[in-house]
C-alpha cells in the first residue's frame, strides 16, 4: 500500500509550486500533479514534491547530492472541485 504525503489539495494530490518551481510555461504547463509512490534522486526534467505545504517542482538538473530522496509526481487534469475520502465528501476551495 502506497504512503500518502500530507498537504496536498487530494489524497498525493499536489498544485504547482507558487514560487520557485522553474518550470517550463508555468502558467500553461501543467498545475496538479500526483505522486507516483516513487521516492529517489529526481532527474532534469522530472517533477517532485517537495516543501511544506508540499507543493510540485520542476527539476532543472539531476540531483546527485547525498541523501536525495525526492518524490516523484507527474501531470495529472484539473482534479474536480470535490473530493470524497473515506466516505466524507470535501471542497476543494480552490
Amino acid at each position: 500500500m502506497m504512503k500518502q504525503i500530507k498537504g496536498g489539495v487530494g489524497p498525493n494530490l499536489f498544485k504547482l509550486a507558487e514560487y520557485g518551481s522553474l518550470a517550463p510555461n508555468p502558467l500553461y504547463g501543467p498545475q496538479f500533479f500526483k505522486w507516483t509512490g516513487e521516492t529517489r534522486p529526481a532527474k532534469k526534467g522530472e517533477w517532485f514534491i517537495s516543501g511544506n505545504p508540499a507543493e510540485a517542482y520542476y527539476c532543472t538538473h539531476d540531483h546527485t547530492y547525498e541523501g536525495a530522496a525526492d518524490h516523484i509526481a507527474v501531470p495529472v487534469e484539473e482534479p474536480a472541485k470535490t473530493i470524497v475520502v473515506n466516505g466524507i465528501t470535501y471542497n476543494r476551495g480552490c
